[in-house]
């Protein structure tokens, strides 16, 4: 019930930011929608108004045209009350799985309380929940997804909620049945032999282009297309590239000031995901060189493939690790020095470059009047 009071509170105060964009800009803050969130549903109206035939270009946006219908009907609430009750179901199977984590009652409630305040705090999901979206629907399977792995250790069940996922984010479901093999093929192997696997991995997404296998499907070919829109070439160092950005974008390279002197609201939660993802990185790098708990290597093992994956993208895109938030910040919370000390670079360093001239101001080409829901 924490975790749904918590939700409740966050769709609260996303209600009262989008109903004061007005005041909130004549006091310097801007950035109180996503952009993103915005034009989906602006596209899921066309479609249910419209009702054109579906084809591959409607593919991306399926499963969120089906899932939000209602809020089409009965209004923004509507659509509130779907993503308030798709954060219950993620919060309820990553308690289920943390049960099994943390035996002890009183190191459970602590670290139970720090993650879900540090999901319900993010400032994304705050704007997106009276929107359609595909992060909250993706955070919901992908705990259901870890609870079937780790907890009920059904492979059937984490394959087909992969192929669920797929219709969200087929490039995301393909990922989580990669992991669903990885994490079956590794089960019970030594240090060494998880540590050989995922390096092959590594190598095999560093030195075979994405490009190569543009002919297998749409999950490729349309990876492949948007990418040429902002890089042309493929290979070790653009993977890397891609790897590094993934990992230090949104946490040391994000600007918070708009060429209005404004705060950008939206780009604090986006900072919020990317001290996440490095906190979290790094408890996850930690297990599995130095750790041999089973539970805790294989939700390990998820984190560091999901960012391997993402990152052979021909496009960086760091927001698509937002789905595995939960454990991100579960790593952030149990690896809490190591934590502290990120979270001082992360906010140092991009105070440091926007000083120095070498973060740019945040271009506003559209603003946002209040949101009636």
């Amino acid at each position: 019930m924490f975790g749904l009071g918590l939700s409740v509170l966050a769709a609260l105060l996303g209600y009262v930011l989008q109903s004061n964009v007005d005041q909130l800009h004549h006091i310097g803050i801007d950035g109180v929608f996503v952009p993103d969130t915005v034009a989906l549903r602006n596209t899921v109206e066309v479609y249910w108004w419209l009702q054109p035939p579906i084809d591959s270009t409607w593919q991306p946006i399926i499963g969120v045209m089906r899932l939000y219908w209602a809020g089409l009907l009965w209004g923004s609430w509507a659509i509130c009350v779907v993503n308030i009750g798709l954060m219950f179901v993620a919060t309820y199977y990553f308690l289920k799985l943390l049960r099994l984590v943390l035996t002890d009652e009183s190191a459970f409630l602590k670290i139970a309380a720090t993650v879900l305040l540090l999901i319900a705090a993010n400032v994304y999901l705050i704007e997106v929940m009276a929107f359609p979206n595909k992060e909250i629907p993706l955070l919901a399977i992908s705990n259901a997804y870890m609870y079937y792995l780790f907890v009920r250790k059904s492979y059937a069940g984490a394959v087909l909620i992969s192929l669920i996922a797929f219709i969200f984010r087929d490039g995301y479901g393909v990922i989580l049945l990669i992991c669903a093999g990885l994490v079956w093929l590794l089960s019970n192997q030594s240090r060494n032999m998880r540590i050989l696997v995922l390096g092959i991995l590594l190598a095999m997404l560093a030195f075979i282009p994405i490009s190569l296998f543009v002919e297998l499907g749409n999950v490729i070919s349309r990876n492949t297309a948007l990418g040429t829109q902002s890089s042309t070439t493929y290979g070790v160092v653009t993977y890397f590239q891609h790897l590094k950005y993934n990992l230090v974008s949104l946490s040391m390279l994000n600007s918070f000031v708009t060429n209005k002197d404004s705060l950008y609201l939206l780009n604090i939660g986006y900072w919020q995901l990317g001290v996440l993802v490095l906190t979290g990185a790094s408890w996850a790098i930690r297990q599995i060189l130095f750790e041999d708990n089973q539970l805790d290597v294989g939700i390990a093992i998820v984190i560091v493939v999901a960012i391997l994956a993402i990152s052979y993208s021909s496009f960086i895109q760091p927001r698509y690790l937002m789905p595995l938030m939960y454990f991100l910040a579960l790593g952030c919370v149990r690896h809490i020095r190591t934590s502290v000390t990120i979270l001082l670079i992360a906010l140092i360093t991009p105070t440091l470059l926007f000083l120095g001239g070498y973060l740019p101001k945040i271009a506003i080409t559209q603003q946002y009047s209040s949101w009636s829901w």
